[in-house]
């Protein structure tokens, strides 16, 4: 084990976290190579005086900057990442510092299917036990619903596996209750679905359209057919980005009002075909989607070629203006490929994340076929959002992604009853972005939060709920005191009182505390 202590070497980058807007020192990061490493540092600081504060992180990417904090000591778990097979079989454990790139690499060279997320340097921890969103949610259901055990140290400093079998309810907190919780996870068991017989790889797309006032079209389009397809193979996002001018003929680093990115389990051509059949009026034959052979991640297979458009962070332009200077680290603020700006480099940013109040209905035609319609002012408030240009040259990239769900998600009734996950009727998830580069530009900054705040307020009367991977400390307004009123959009009012009964049972001491960690049964 490896510990970092405030002013010794190295501890700047050791601080550093994927959200450059926060300027975090912990007293220590305690780097663990494997349980018995986590194990002990929590019964060392379970029995500290002090009794600091306990923050656990597996590679950094909480968006409100919840996996370290000032005066709190991380445990750091993200050399906690190998990967071991059973042989010739799909069973694997995995550690929770797992990249999704190295994880990726491992499960597509076994030919299996890992439902993971889809930027290749986020690590498992957080996003299995967030609920966890991806190119496969339709087809094999959310990161946390494969989920068969875990290994945990307990707030106590004991370690134990923990699975349906040996105490369901924690496991059902553990599948969507949010990472940092009940315990320091240093594994996860899967069992994992082979690739279908016969096909070489799976299919990522993507399709664009260069005009703004086809987002109402578009995005109803969208909306009604894809998160209720028949064909759950097929799991998609679409990217709402706000520009400053239309452009006939992007370049490869031009935002585009409109994208439609994805992955089929399935051929090229095949792809074609669902695509052209969900997407009757607005897929145009003349313009072909961009598709790439390869599983896993959208990132890790291709996303740099063929998905290059697609960009996490600043605009383009920010980060060419911003390499070769230093942040207040003496770090490299930017990367040498300013396109992968999805791949381990700490912005500024401010996200959001909730669901639309419309909810998909199964078929009263007898049909079975479940349906969605979409709420025509939720679609034309968007379009209107994103038909006000941007201002010009604005240091602020920012965009509306909605992810789709339906598909298991919504029709596996054993994945409803095992987690802790509350929206399983809905069509997808709303998630606001806003990035920018320099995390000292005062008026970016402002920039990027008001646009979040402003379109949080103009969006609330067609939304709800909340997804705790795209946490929003702000979601529930300016006072964050009401810890429950904070989460409760999260989880719901039954789960939420169901996870503090929980919590309390497994650390009643808080010892795992955080501005949205679930506090005990009061």
């Amino acid at each position: 084990m490896r510990i970092v202590r405030k002013g010794a070497p190295g501890y700047d980058a050791a601080r550093e976290m994927n959200n450059a807007r926060f300027d975090l020192k912990p007293d220590a990061i305690y780097y663990c190579d494997n349980q018995h490493d986590a194990a002990d540092v929590v019964r060392r600081l379970g029995m500290c005086s002090r009794k600091t504060g306990i923050r656990v992180r597996a590679g950094g990417h909480q968006h409100e900057g919840m996996s370290s904090g000032d005066g709190v000591s991380v445990i750091d778990i993200s050399e906690i990442s190998r990967i071991n097979f059973e042989r010739r079989s799909g069973r694997v454990w995995i550690g929770a510092g797992a990249e999704l790139q190295i994880l990726y690499g491992a499960t597509d060279a076994k030919r299996r299917l890992f439902p993971g997320g889809g930027c290749d340097d986020v690590h498992i921890g957080g996003l299995v036990l967030g609920g966890g969103w991806g190119f496969y949610t339709r087809h094999l259901g959310l990161c946390c619903d494969r989920l068969k055990a875990v290994r945990l140290v307990t707030a106590d400093g004991q370690s134990i596996e923990v699975s349906d079998k040996i105490d369901g309810d924690l496991m059902w907190a553990l599948r969507g209750g949010g990472g940092g919780n009940f315990g320091v996870v240093t594994d996860f068991f899967y069992e994992l679905d082979p690739w279908p017989d016969g096909l070489e790889r799976p299919s990522n797309f993507t399709i664009q359209w260069n005009r703004r006032s086809l987002i109402a079209e578009v995005m109803a389009e969208w909306a009604t057919n894809f998160p209720v397809s028949a064909d759950n193979r097929l799991t998609s996002l679409l990217q709402i980005t706000l520009v400053e001018k239309e452009l006939d003929a992007p370049e490869e680093s031009d935002d585009v009002p409109l994208l439609l990115e994805g992955t089929y389990i399935g051929t090229a051509e095949q792809t074609e075909a669902a695509l052209a059949e969900l997407l009757p009026t607005t897929f145009d034959k003349r313009y072909r989607p961009k598709t790439a052979s390869g599983a896993g991640s959208i990132v890790h297979t291709g996303f740099r070629h063929s998905h290059a458009r697609r960009q996490y962070g600043p605009p383009r332009r920010e980060v060419v203006r911003m390499a070769g200077q230093l942040d207040r680290n003496g770090l490299a603020a930017a990367p040498a490929d300013v396109q992968s700006t999805c791949a381990g480099n700490p912005y500024p940013h401010k996200v959001s994340g909730f669901m639309p109040k419309t909810n998909i209905e199964k078929s009263q035609s007898g049909s079975g076929q479940p349906v969605h319609t979409p709420d025509p002012a939720l679609i034309e408030t968007v379009h209107g959002i994103f038909n006000e240009p941007a201002a010009p040259a604005s240091k602020v990239r920012r965009y509306l992604s909605l992810h789709s769900l339906g598909g298991e998600v919504f029709t596996n009734e054993t994945y409803r009853r095992r987690s802790a996950f509350p929206y399983r009727d809905k069509p997808f998830i709303l998630q606001p972005e806003a990035w920018w580069a320099d995390p000292d530009d005062t008026a970016a900054t402002r920039e990027g939060l008001d646009f979040i705040a402003r379109l949080r307020e103009r969006l609330a009367p067609y939304s709800e709920g909340g997804f705790i991977n795209f946490p929003d400390r702000d979601l529930t307004g300016p006072d964050q005191r009401d810890r429950n009123a904070l989460l409760r959009p999260y989880y719901g009012e039954e789960n939420l009182e169901k996870l503090k009964q929980i919590k309390a049972r497994m650390d009643p001491n808080n010892l795992f505390d955080f501005p949205m960690g679930i506090p005990p049964t009061d």
